[in-house]
C-alpha cells in the first residue's frame, strides 16, 4: 500500500528477490591467519585460552589473535 507523505510522493515498499534466512547459526566461525605454531589442519577451539595453548598467543603483523579473543 503506498504510503502518502507529501502531495506528489508516494513511496511503496514492493519485495524483490528471496526472504531472509532467519535460521542460520551464528555460534560457529571459521578464521585464517598467521599464528606461533600449531596444526595446519582446522582444530575444534572452544575458548581463547583453549587457541592460546594449541595456537600460541599475539604475533606481530597478525590480528588472527585479537579476532579470536572478540569472537569469545
Amino acid at each position: 500500500m503506498p504510503e502518502y507523505l507529501t502531495p506528489g510522493v508516494y513511496t511503496e515498499e514492493i519485495e524483490n528477490g528471496p526472504g531472509s534466512l532467519l535460521s542460520l547459526s551464528t555460534s560457529t566461525t571459521g578464521f585464517a591467519g598467521l599464528t606461533e605454531r600449531g596444526p595446519i589442519s582446522p582444530r575444534l577451539v572452544t575458548s581463547m585460552n583453549s587457541f592460546m595453548k594449541l595456537y600460541g598467543g599475539y604475533i606481530e603483523n597478525s590480528y588472527l589473535a585479537y579476532s579470536v579473543r572478540g569472537f569469545f
